[in-house]
């Protein structure tokens, strides 16, 4: 065990790390005392506008969490805007890229960083700007205008395969929906943008998760949208969330083609059978990133798939290369989950009693799963190798692991009348149908709650599509939670 010195403080402002730490393995470091030497290294951004690069292991007479160099990217005082997203690392060109916004007017800045050194790249910074973002042909949906001044920036960066291209999302805010914007890694300039919403008026759609977009093998983006949190305050309804505009893309996932010239292209999207529901009482669908997993297509006629989650506490999988949605509009609000375009279970569901999206953290509800009710935020995944492949196969399972997110009653009669832990769980992609069913264990207090029948599987052809399935056992832990990086009005 080791640690750091105290990181920076700006006047009596404690450092937070909502982005999390990244780790390079061999970096010869070439200024600072450290000069010269090929050290092990933790890159770590605060929301004081800070990134330090960090020794991780012991070696060459060098400490581990002897601090390598540091930078500072903020002269003012932030208020929580700072560096709150992850960093991206591009290792061919050495190089670590980060955004960050000095206080509440000023526009975010992107940097690009030398791992060895933390000295800004020719070019670098430079302003995500209105005038930027607002020039003519930039942003590739409709009229939204992008604001004077910052908006959140939460999500982690993501570049494209080639690393020409640098995916920040932005929250709504104000008068502003949520963004997209890619910038142009060769040129130091934004290069095209995309709004949640065509129209200047339809404000929702914040693109917040902390997972940020995710980029496939092809070089598609994946990112998911939320909802506005004022339609839930001002009981505006139904025709609050727009549902019949074109170009909405409010509580949706969107597939994102992105040409070097042309920029951005819609090629496909998602909204749940029930988004405009949840959509009403603020229960994002943004709330979580999204996973992209290949299969060995001689498994399954589904390889190209996707995983998502949202405040629901619903997982969800997608065929990436027929992602069922319209390009033009969001489909009619239904209250059907059998209408619902994801991957399904065969089996019923037991909060639907019938076939939809598996829901992993409940009890299910349409009213109250915002702010600190909201059931899960997370996803990741994670894919052990030393795991044991399933039975007729010859490669290990894919697991995503997702979290739940502590939840407090608002009043008496809600659905969670005692404050609820955070949990983990994990599901695997299931490529073959039940051989033999279990019943779901009891649902554990803030644990993670199975929806249907665990399952071992027996073979199954190739035409198949994959679903989502729960393993055979499951381990849950709790935590404790730390305060949301989002202020609720954003969440």
């Amino acid at each position: 065990m080791w640690q750091t010195a105290r990181f920076d403080l700006i006047g009596t402002n404690e450092p937070r790390l909502f982005a999390t730490p990244l780790y390079v393995h061999q970096v010869a470091i070439s200024a600072g005392p450290q000069a010269g030497k090929t050290l092990s290294v933790i890159y770590a951004a605060s929301d004081l506008g800070y990134v330090y690069a960090i020794n991780a292991t012991a070696m060459a007479g060098v400490p581990a969490g002897t601090i390598l160099w540091s930078k500072r990217f903020t002269q003012n005082r932030p208020g929580g805007m700072g560096a709150l997203s992850t960093p991206v690392i591009d290792l061919k060109r050495q190089r670590l890229y980060t955004v960050c916004a000095d206080g509440h007017k000023q526009p975010h800045q992107a940097y690009a960083l030398d791992l060895r050194s933390g000295e800004a790249h020719p070019g670098w910074p430079f302003a995500i700007s209105a005038a930027a973002v607002n020039a003519p042909g930039v942003n590739r949906n409709g009229a939204a205008q992008f604001p004077e001044g910052p908006l959140i920036q939460r999500g982690a960066l993501n570049l494209s395969p080639e690393a020409t291209r640098l995916y920040v999302s932005f929250a709504k805010g104000g008068r502003s929906p949520g963004w997209i914007v890619a910038l142009d890694t060769e040129r130091a300039a934004v290069a095209t943008a995309f709004s949640a919403t065509a129209s200047k008026t339809e404000i929702q759609g914040g693109m917040w998760a902390s997972g940020g977009p995710t980029v496939d093998p092809e070089g598609f983006i994946h990112i998911a949208t939320g909802s506005s949190v004022q339609v839930m305050i001002k009981k505006l309804g139904l025709p609050g969330i727009f549902f019949e505009s074109e170009g909405n893309w409010g509580q949706s996932i969107l597939r994102l083609g992105d040409d070097r010239e042309a920029g951005f292209s819609l090629a496909g999207t998602y909204s749940p059978f029930n988004y405009a529901q949840a959509q009403v009482m603020d229960i994002d669908l943004g709330s979580s990133g999204a996973t992209a997993i290949d299969l060995d297509p001689a498994t399954t006629a589904t390889p190209k798939l996707l995983v998502f989650a949202g405040k629901q506490g619903n997982v969800y999988l997608l065929d990436r290369a027929q992602i069922p949605g319209s390009l033009v509009k969001r489909p009619p609000p239904s209250g059907d989950s059998r209408t619902d375009g994801s991957l399904l279970s065969p089996q019923p569901q037991p909060q639907f009693g019938q076939r939809g999206p598996l829901i992993l953290f409940g009890p299910y509800a349409d009213t109250n799963a915002a702010n600190n009710q909201a059931r899960s935020r997370t996803m990741g995944r994670a894919r052990p190798t030393n795991s044991r492949p399933p039975e007729n196969t010859t490669s290990p399972p894919s697991y995503t692991a997702l979290s739940s997110s502590a939840r407090i009653a608002s009043r008496p009669s809600a659905c969670c009348r005692a404050p609820r832990p955070p949990a983990r769980c994990s599901r695997t992609c299931s490529l073959r149908p039940p051989k033999r069913l279990f019943p779901s264990p009891p649902p554990i207090p803030g644990s993670c709650r199975p929806a249907g029948p665990s399952s071992i599987n027996a073979a199954r052809p190739a035409t198949t599509p994959a679903r989502r399935a729960s393993p055979p056992a499951t381990r849950s832990a709790r935590w404790t939670s730390p305060a949301s990086p989002i202020p609720c009005a954003s969440a």
